[in-house]
């Protein structure tokens, strides 16, 4: 009876200190619990205070209360603030680097200086040769701004000549106004009335070309590099494409260009760049 009575007694001792130690490890997790979370309600019942404090006019600062979580808030703010002005200038770099990303997409200018230029002293020489040779694209050939010029409708107009002006005279080249194919070639009267009506359409469509071209003078044509230039039309059977060939020695200023076969060969009167 004895035994038992002391082994009870030792359970109960052993549970009450286990017991013991759980309740002192659930205060020390209270106690460490209170005083962040104690920290963090002071300091926000501080902020409401201050808040309160300078509504009604009674100071900036409630009593009991410091200017820290005001100024922790104001903190918060400024670098919010900064953090917003970083997005801003980071935005504001974007867009600048899209505007210098769009302004290196813009075509280059050109100048007599660094170009061939081929302006109205030879742009009624130039529109002869297209219209003879049948010229119908080119490339490698430009405005004043960098647009470059791929028909030589384009190229009149470039000049200041209008597309009606071009075509009157192309029309006029190739025989259609007067219409060549109506002369009766056994009838010298006939022929005689055609040749004096073509001269005198060919004479008015040059000359209103150069008027066109007069009241621009400052327009120009510009080629970068004349070996980098393409012609392309018709040699009377096919679609040929003619490149540069050579510079006419005896004319410095005749550039010939040439296919393969030399079947197709279109030229072009430039002008050296001034700084060659």
């Amino acid at each position: 009876m004895i035994y038992y009575k002391k082994k009870i007694q030792q359970d109960v001792g052993a549970t009450a200190v286990e017991y013991g130690i759980l309740s002192a490890l659930i205060a020390v997790v209270t106690i460490l619990g209170l005083q962040a979370t104690g920290t963090n309600l002071g300091t926000t019942y501080c902020t409401v205070a201050n808040q309160l404090s300078q509504a009604v006019g009674a100071g900036n600062t409630a009593s009991g209360c410091s200017a820290t979580s005001s100024s922790s808030s104001s903190s918060s703010s400024a670098d919010s603030s900064g953090s917003s002005a970083d997005s801003s200038s980071s935005s504001s770099s974007s867009d600048s680097s899209s505007d210098s990303s769009s302004s290196s997409s813009t075509p280059a200018t050109y100048d007599a200086s660094n170009s061939y230029t081929a302006g109205s002293t030879w742009g009624l020489d130039n529109m002869t040769t297209f219209i003879t040779q049948h010229v119908q694209g080119m490339t490698g050939i430009y405005d004043a701004d960098g647009n470059e010029i791929t028909s030589p409708i384009q190229f009149a107009e470039t000049l200041g000549v209008s597309a009606e002006d071009y075509q009157t005279y192309a029309d006029v080249l190739n025989g259609t106004n007067p219409d060549r194919s109506s002369v009766n070639q056994n009838n010298s009267a006939s022929v005689s009335a055609y040749n004096q009506a073509y001269a005198t359409a060919q004479t008015n469509a040059q000359n209103q070309i150069k008027s066109d071209m007069a009241n621009n003078p400052s327009a120009n044509i510009y080629i970068p590099d004349v070996s980098k230039v393409t012609e392309t039309g018709s040699d009377g059977r096919s679609n040929q494409t003619a490149t540069y060939a050579y510079e006419d020695v005896p004319t410095p200023t005749l550039y010939i260009f040439q296919n393969s076969s030399g079947t197709f060969g279109p030229s072009l009167y430039l002008n050296k760049p001034t700084g060659d």
